[in-house]
């Protein structure tokens, strides 16, 4: 689902070529979060209603956020929660989840507390959930100062399990398998077992072969690792499609790469997008149809001096007009609150 905001307090959803614009309106005293559901046809908004509390990170005021539902064939959203939400995904059985600041918890279909998922202090931080392709599983990240855990649960009952080692990304790739980026690169996550395993290990030859990538790119690649500083940042998956960021960078001092990795099926792998010295990827997305659009910062020196959207793809047009891709309930949300200028 694509998203344009049209003027203050109004937006336009659409669902691409062949079908036609839905005008919504956005009657919200300040918003933390949109999502949308597939399974449900429904967008959920995490929102304080008109004349109520706005998020404060000075003062520390919350806010009276409360999780919204504007269903397919409603005039206007509805109420779901009375307590305070944020971050919410949908879950099998019309149930969410959202945190409400003290706890991940799940909602029945009517907004009432179910039960505390997994209880923490709270932070300006969301704890980036999302559910399962199925709506079974829930994963989310549980915060230690800056470090981040990765949690996952049944949505129906049991204990969140906190899984050892940091993560700074994940993303589903199955009803229970996850994605995670860690200090040691990609890691495969079986949610049943707990297994780790390493993911596509040997990336960089698979992208070095690729016949459109350089060979100034190809030969920056094959250096060995004392001879390079390789990171693996954020990770997206979309059926057997992966992409994250990399940076791979000489230590004396060349040129190195930052862009995005595009594995595929069979070994196939390319980059998907390079980006020039003086800027970065801050975050990206895939729409269903491939189209990757990143969030570009360009930097004098250490101070970024202008931010970009950047897109290749079929829906590259969609994007330069302002069409945006709404995240749905299994892609996590990092960042913090998007608080009012």
């Amino acid at each position: 689902m694509l998203f344009r905001q049209t003027a203050p307090g109004s937006a336009q959803l659409w669902e691409g070529t062949g079908s036609a614009p839905r005008s919504i309106s956005l009657d919200f005293s300040f918003i933390s979060a949109l999502r949308w559901c597939a399974e449900h046809r429904a967008l959920l908004a995490t929102a304080v209603p008109r004349g109520g509390r706005v998020p404060e990170v000075r003062s520390g005021e919350r806010g009276d956020l409360r999780l919204f539902r504007l269903a397919e064939s409603a005039s206007g959203f509805e109420q779901v929660s009375r307590g305070y939400a944020h971050d919410p995904v949908c879950l099998r059985g019309g149930r969410f989840a959202v945190h409400r600041g003290s706890a991940v918890c799940v909602l029945s279909p009517k907004g009432v507390v179910e039960r505390d998922v997994h209880r923490m202090r709270f932070s300006w931080g969301p704890p980036s959930v999302a559910a399962s392709p199925d709506g079974s599983h829930l994963a989310f990240v549980r915060w230690r100062g800056d470090d981040r855990l990765l949690c996952t649960t049944s949505a129906d009952a049991g204990e969140a399990v906190v899984h050892p080692g940091l993560v700074t990304s994940f993303a589903w790739r199955g009803p229970r398998m996850l994605l995670a980026t860690t200090a040691r690169g990609l890691r495969m996550l079986d949610v049943d077992s707990g297994a780790l395993t390493s993911f596509r290990p040997r990336w960089r030859a698979e992208v070095a072969a690729a016949p459109e990538v350089s060979e100034e790119t190809a030969a920056l690649l094959r250096l060995p690792p004392p001879q390079v500083a390789v990171t693996q940042g954020s990770v997206l998956a979309a059926g057997d499609v992966v992409w994250f960021l990399a940076d791979v960078y000489p230590w004396d001092g060349r040129p190195g790469l930052h862009g995005v990795v595009r594995l595929g099926p069979d070994g196939g792998a390319t980059t998907a997008m390079e980006v020039p010295k003086g800027s970065r990827v801050e975050s990206c997305s895939v729409l269903p149809d491939g189209t990757l659009i990143a969030h570009v910062a360009d930097f004098e020196d250490l101070t970024i001096v202008r931010r970009r959207v950047v897109a290749c793809g079929p829906s590259q047009a969609a994007v330069n007009e302002g069409w945006r891709p709404l995240p749905d309930c299994h892609v996590p949300e990092f960042g913090f609150h998007v608080l009012p200028e």
